[in-house]
């Protein structure tokens, strides 16, 4: 019973995931939502529920919808900054590559940083230099060259979620 209830609560947050990033809710969504959702669930329920639930999987998952959170922010306020660039008449870009640093020591929460950076429009993280805890992204309107500022703009937010997620 229990393994039944483990995939259901996978299958229905991976469907609800799903339609909610295809941002439609019709039958060719719900069709192909239902059969990933179902695949999806099947494969990784025993990796993703290794026993009993504790607190801090609780916790784990609260920092997670706290990274979905500030990624799905950053990402909005990325476009409207660069349709509002696009569309100006006199677009100001000071395109560089910038030194941001970083205070992962996790190589999946430096990798989902380093994603999350190239996600969001305007910047494109270029390496990711581990030995140095610094990521080299190019920033199309960049508005500083300190690299502290810079994180401010560039990783805003995102860091502590991805940080306490990986540990």
């Amino acid at each position: 019973m229990k393994k039944i209830v483990n995939k259901l609560a996978l299958f229905t947050l991976i469907l609800f995931l799903y339609i909610l990033f295809t941002g439609r809710i019709n039958t060719l969504t719900i069709i192909t939502g239902t059969l990933a959702s179902f695949i999806l669930a099947l494969m990784f329920e025993k990796t993703v529920f290794k026993g009993r639930l504790r607190i801090r999987d609780v916790v784990k998952l609260t920092h997670i919808f706290l990274y979905i959170y500030h990624f799905i922010k950053a990402e909005i306020v990325s476009h409207v900054k660069i349709a509002k660039l696009i569309l100006s008449r006199n677009p100001e870009t000071y395109p560089a590559v910038i030194r941001i640093p970083f205070e992962l020591e996790n190589t999946y929460g430096i990798a989902l940083l380093a994603s999350s950076i190239t996600n969001t429009p305007g910047t494109l993280t270029l390496h990711a230099d581990k030995s140095h805890k610094v990521l080299y992204v190019h920033w199309l309107t960049a508005h500083t060259r300190d690299p502290d500022e810079a994180k401010k703009y560039i990783v805003g937010k995102l860091e502590r979620p991805i940080k306490d997620i990986f540990g």
